[in-house]
């Protein structure tokens, strides 16, 4: 897929799929899914989101109905919670989930290319003169109540748009959420106090693009 792909290949393939803005006449056409993309998003969503849901329902049901079982299960959530996970790995961004994302939600990313700092975006040219200079950066994502499907599918491709790896602004207890945890590690969560974001985006980037860039829902 996409990931495996030499860098110039991936460039190659973002190239196919990048034309000038018109002006519809009709509502968009939904990116196409074979009925594999399906099921893997439908698994997805229930492991990742659907298990913090049911998780408060099922200690209860247990709780009333089940007991002697109770112990089990809340032994299960706390391995979830806190088995380790690796933090800031590029293999957490470049899994196929990321595509099918994109797919399901039908992604769209709008690029000014009068403006100085986007004229290059989804370009190789990201990569000229390091491209990871122009540090610190803050992406605010807009205002959303509950998962920003958008800022989400945004970490997965923002190295081939902007140049940039960002951390994400967000409370550390998401971090320990059963379930919801897998989702966040590829967000690079860090914490939103002054002081953490301050050092982040103080941090000089590597050589993967990673430092200085934190994006946050304002």
């Amino acid at each position: 897929h996409f990931y495996e792909l030499p860098l110039s290949e991936q460039w190659e393939a973002i190239a196919k799929v990048t034309r000038p803005a018109e002006r519809l006449e009709r509502p968009r056409q939904a990116c196409p899914m074979n009925v594999w993309q399906q099921c893997h998003f439908i698994a997805w969503s229930f492991g990742v989101l659907g298990l913090p849901l049911l998780t408060i329902p099922i200690s209860v049901g247990m709780f009333l109905l089940r007991p002697s079982w109770l112990k089990y299960w809340l032994g299960s959530l706390a391995a979830l919670a806190f088995h380790p996970l690796p933090v800031y790995r590029l293999s957490s961004r470049r899994q196929r989930i990321g595509l099918i994302l994109a797919r399901y939600f039908s992604m769209t990313v709008l690029v000014d290319r009068n403006a100085p700092m986007t004229r290059n975006w989804g370009t190789p040219a990201v990569d000229e003169n390091g491209g990871k200079e122009e540090t610190p950066i803050i992406p605010l994502a807009c205002p959303h109540g509950v998962l920003n499907f958008g800022a989400i599918i945004w970490v997965y491709f923002s190295r081939w748009i902007s140049g940039h790896d960002q951390y994400t602004a967000g409370a550390s207890v998401v971090a320990h959420v059963p379930g919801l945890r897998y989702l966040m590690s590829s967000l690079w969560i860090v914490p939103a106090d002054r002081k953490s974001l301050k050092r982040y985006l103080q941090e000089k980037p590597n050589k993967d693009g990673r430092g200085g860039t934190v994006g946050i829902v304002p």
